[in-house]
């Protein structure tokens, strides 16, 4: 069986297997490679998870939003990647940026990304798994929340919430999701918060920075371009900073 039918064949199954309408898994190619090979670690073997693996394996960020036309594009890139008799780490790497772990930015899209991932969980684990009982608790505890409650939810706590849960998943996938120890601390501790209508508290110390703050990296390069330049704080020539818009 060659791997354009296997990856036929997987769609097929997980299309079939959504328990929650509206939320759709986008098959892209590493997502597909991880289900036919059973990576569900992303090649994260220790206790903590790494941000380069961090959209790979069984993992909430794997579910990213795409349109039929990425996913398309993703595949043929992929197939030409694998074909070439020559690749160059710059093309390992932008391979990579496609599937960069991303939060997204609104409400919506944060909850669909849970919904995706939950119907990847019933899909691929049956809804005899504890790791797709725990998810479509969180989901359904969300769900609770009004619309203007979810939109209040900063970028800090979508990221930790979507980090946590991703810890839970590694160890789901290593199969220690078992017995009185089967949660993390920090994961049963948002699952109550969430639960309490508290997400405002949720946090994690290991949260990586680029994650937590995307613009972070972004804005320290300018800052250091605008004071060689005498424009500190993006302000005009005269040192004068910009007003708020």
């Amino acid at each position: 069986m060659d791997d354009v039918t296997r990856a036929q064949l997987v769609a097929v199954a997980v299309e079939k297997g959504y328990i929650i309408e509206d939320a759709e898994v986008a098959l892209h190619p590493e997502l597909t490679k991880t289900i036919i090979k059973r990576d569900w670690t992303g090649s994260d073997l220790g206790k903590r998870a790494a941000l380069v693996n961090a959209a790979k394996g069984n993992s909430p960020f794997a579910c990213v939003d795409l349109t039929e036309e990425d996913v398309a594009e993703m595949t043929e890139d992929y197939e030409d990647l694998h074909k070439a008799s020559a690749v160059s780490t710059a093309d390992y790497k932008a391979a990579r940026i496609k599937l960069k772990a991303r939060t997204p930015p609104s409400s919506e899209g944060f909850m669909l990304m849970l919904k995706r991932y939950t119907n990847l969980q019933f899909a691929l684990f049956s809804s005899q798994s504890p790791m797709y009982v725990q998810m479509y608790g969180i989901v359904r505890a969300l769900r609770d929340y009004s619309p203007n409650a979810r939109t209040k939810l900063t970028h800090e706590v979508k990221t930790c919430i979507l980090w946590i849960i991703l810890l839970q998943a590694r160890r789901f996938s290593q199969g220690k999701m078992k017995g009185q120890n089967a949660c993390l601390g920090e994961f049963t501790n948002m699952v109550n918060l969430i639960k309490a209508k508290n997400c405002e508290t949720i946090t994690h110390v290991e949260v990586p920075t680029e994650l937590l703050a995307p613009t972070a990296n972004k804005r320290t390069t300018m800052d250091s371009t605008n004071k060689g330049t005498g424009t500190e704080g993006g302000g005009d020539e005269t040192g004068g900073k910009k007003k708020k818009t």
